[in-house]
């Protein structure tokens, strides 16, 4: 029974944090229970004890029959506060999750090239030419692609959403960092 209860904590902070980083908004429907129990591969008990703990705290409002709505209204400056607090309480955790997305995601990107094939390639080639962020993204969302497997593209979708292109963004971080440190010498 305490497995049931942290999957149910697991659902309900996953769609804690959708909500309120706006991934889900005011008006937006969450998917049917039953398309949640498979995603998530758990009973329809526990996604639903998820989904009255959000109706409870405001953020959804949940009808049988009726799609499960979200009710949760941005607001700017609660969000700026919120979005502060969340991530000066995890700055520690964020390199080591860099580095852990690193480990895991570039040894998926390698095997992806190679099971490409001229047509992918020239898809790569026409990436590479222009080479912007959203061209970044695209090559390795690509590559990914060649895997066939939602769990590698759901790791790189999830954890760029949540911390930002891993790989372009350790040089910046890194580069952004240094002359702060040194000026504190």
């Amino acid at each position: 029974m305490q497995n049931e209860q942290d999957f149910s904590n697991l659902i309900y902070e996953y769609f804690f944090l959708h909500i309120r980083f706006g991934y889900y908004r005011c008006g937006d429907s969450l998917p049917p229970i039953d398309t949640l129990c498979r995603e998530f591969n758990v009973a329809p008990l526990t996604v639903t004890a998820a989904l009255r703990r959000l109706r409870s705290e405001g953020f959804i409002s949940m009808h049988n029959g009726r799609p499960t709505m979200v009710l949760y209204q941005l607001k700017e400056r609660e969000e700026e506060e919120f979005c502060l607090r969340f991530f000066s309480e995890r700055w520690p955790a964020f390199m080591d999750l860099y580095a852990s997305s690193e480990l895991i995601l570039v040894p998926l990107e390698i095997e992806g090239l190679r099971r490409m094939d001229d047509g992918d390639l020239a898809e790569i080639s026409r990436l590479a030419k222009w080479g912007d962020a959203d061209d970044l993204l695209h090559f390795f969302w690509f590559t990914l692609q060649k895997l066939d497997n939602p769990l590698a593209l759901n790791l790189f979708w999830e954890s760029t959403q949540f911390m930002g292109f891993p790989f372009a963004k350790k040089a910046v971080h890194t580069a952004a960092t240094a002359p702060a440190s040194s000026a504190g010498a």
